[in-house]
């Protein structure tokens, strides 16, 4: 976001150091700035000053976008609430209008049912995988004699819950972005480092708690089989 020219040296008539200047440029706020100083102790003080400006300025800027962002989302969600809130309405109407057409047409029909018509008087079989048969015996067209044979249930699987497997460490969440100003202090290849150790060893971590997590659910699975082996076998 800042980017930082040469380092100019202005010399007198005479051939003596006058001043030291750098120019600085800002991509996000678009603003150019020159810190010069007599030493580079002035200088140095001058273009952490500056820095810590945008830094403030820069921030303010993005608050400000992030709470416009939100406010026209809330905007645009309340627009979209009040249109499917009307589509909402709109269809009812039209499902009540259709409901209300249903009813009208239904008092001008007989539609009574002839009961008597749907009465099956045959004698009723059911095989079941045995071979064997339930069956009604018929007098006066009712069931006289019942004979009932008990069916085995069907074995029903116990499921298998496994053990949530935790999230992947985020590379981001520990190689951040390094400050400005330690980067011109030379820090930025120590700081990397560092960072990427720390990842590595979270990542490492990861992989032995995720290889433990696979290893029991499996352990699990198995299980699960096996207890619904069992229970096939009892039920046969």
């Amino acid at each position: 976001m800042i980017k930082q020219g040469p380092l100019e040296t202005i010399y007198t008539k005479t051939g003596r150091v006058s001043t030291y200047r750098v120019e600085f440029r800002h991509e996000g706020l678009n603003e150019i700035k020159h810190v010069s100083g007599r030493d580079e102790d002035i200088l140095n003080a001058k273009m952490n000053n500056l820095i810590n400006r945008w830094d403030i300025k820069w921030n303010n800027f993005v608050e400000k976008q992030k709470k416009e962002k939100e406010k026209e989302r809330l905007a645009n969600e309340e627009a979209s609430k009040e249109q499917l809130a009307k589509e909402k309405n709109e269809n009812a109407k039209k499902q009540l209008s259709a409901i209300e057409n249903v009813l009208n047409y239904t008092l001008d029909i007989n539609d009574a049912v002839d009961w008597d018509s749907l009465k099956d008087l045959e004698p009723f079989k059911f095989e079941n995988k045995g071979h064997q048969f339930i069956s009604f015996r018929k007098k006066d067209g009712y069931p006289d004699h019942v004979n009932l044979i008990e069916i085995p249930s069907k074995p029903i699987d116990i499921p298998s819950k496994s053990i949530e497997i935790p999230s992947k460490p985020d590379e981001k969440e520990f190689c951040k972005q390094i400050p400005f100003i330690k980067s011109l202090l030379g820090q930025k290849k120590k700081i990397e480092a560092k960072q990427n150790e720390a990842y590595q060893k979270a990542l490492a971590g990861w992989v032995k708690e995720k290889r433990e997590v696979d290893r029991q659910n499996e352990e699990r699975k198995k299980e699960v089989v096996r207890q619904n082996e069992e229970r096939k076998k009892e039920l046969t």
